[in-house]
């Protein structure tokens, strides 16, 4: 069986296009269909009960309290029975029809293989030109510290592994504050299983950008610290894994120094994060000192 895991908070005017892009599957396996709505107030509710009234495949649970993103998705992965997930966010939905079919058949045929995902197309709020977003594939966990192709909508993954890392990395991004565990999670199962995500170049999804949402927020402070977050798993990672490569520590570096120049007085009051700039710039100067000793001619 399939388990698509759809999160939900105030998605009214998209649930519904969500959950009939998965209906619309042609798949022949079982589909269960697990919706976590995070106490939304805005009619998303009255629209998943509907369709859970009408298709058995579909549980619908709400949240009677807020519980925030991170136990939604937590609560919505653990709920799910099948050998494999996919992953859908309440504004986002699959084009492919065949989506399901072909990841489910071609993980089922590779072992070797743990996650599978794809292109995807961007669509702002409520247009309807899409813009393609090409992604690209990746081999190791360094690659995946140095950029996150992966986007949830066009990925499925064996159910076993996800489960396996779902608590822990849900545990350490509600202590370190981040908004978001697909980004640790896959880090997660790359270190521990590296070459073992297959990228398909196929669009599959459509990503929805919703202005002000979590992930693309409009006030400055708030889109600071998304981006910080987004180095801090780098770092916190890096850091656990024991990670050295010079492509990682050049990677935050580069990425610290953005946003220091992007947000100025917002990055510079906070003394941690300049300090932590630190190591980084070392690290980099020793690399450079040590390729002008090594290229450095030597005459006698």
């Amino acid at each position: 069986m399939i388990s698509v895991a759809i999160t939900t908070y105030n998605h009214k005017a998209f649930i519904a296009q969500a959950i009939e892009s998965v209906l619309c599957q042609q798949c022949d396996e079982p589909i269960e269909v697990i919706i976590s709505d995070d106490c939304s107030s805005d009619g998303t509710m009255e629209v998943c009960i509907d369709y859970a009234s009408k298709y058995s495949c579909i549980n619908y649970i709400r949240h009677d309290k807020n519980i925030g993103l991170i136990n939604n998705y937590r609560t919505t992965i653990l709920q799910c029975h099948g050998d494999f997930i996919a992953w859908l966010d309440g504004d986002d939905y699959w084009l492919d029809e065949y989506k399901l079919q072909h990841q489910k058949q071609f993980l089922k045929t590779n072992p070797s293989f743990i996650l599978t995902y794809s292109n995807k197309y961007i669509v702002k709020d409520t247009e309807n030109r899409f813009i393609p977003d090409p992604s690209f594939a990746i081999e190791d966990v360094v690659d995946l510290l140095c950029s996150n192709p992966i986007c949830t909508p066009t990925m499925m993954c064996r159910a076993e592994y996800i489960k396996k890392y779902i608590n822990v990395v849900c545990d350490i991004a509600w202590t370190r504050n981040w908004k978001t565990i697909d980004y640790p999670l896959w880090i997660c199962l790359l270190k521990d299983n590296p070459h073992s995500f297959y990228f398909d170049s196929n669009y599959t999804a459509v990503y929805r950008i919703v202005a002000n949402s979590g992930s693309h927020p409009i006030n400055k402070k708030v889109v600071y610290l998304w981006d910080k977050q987004v180095c801090d798993i780098k770092y916190y990672y890096s850091r656990l894994n024991k990670i050295s490569d010079i492509r990682v520590i050049e990677n935050i570096f580069h990425l610290r120094k953005r946003m220091l120049m992007q947000y100025g007085l917002l990055a510079i009051s906070q003394v941690p994060y300049m300090l932590g700039m630190l190591p980084y710039l070392l690290a980099i100067c020793i690399r450079s000192l040590k390729r002008k000793i090594i290229c450095k001619p030597f005459f006698f």
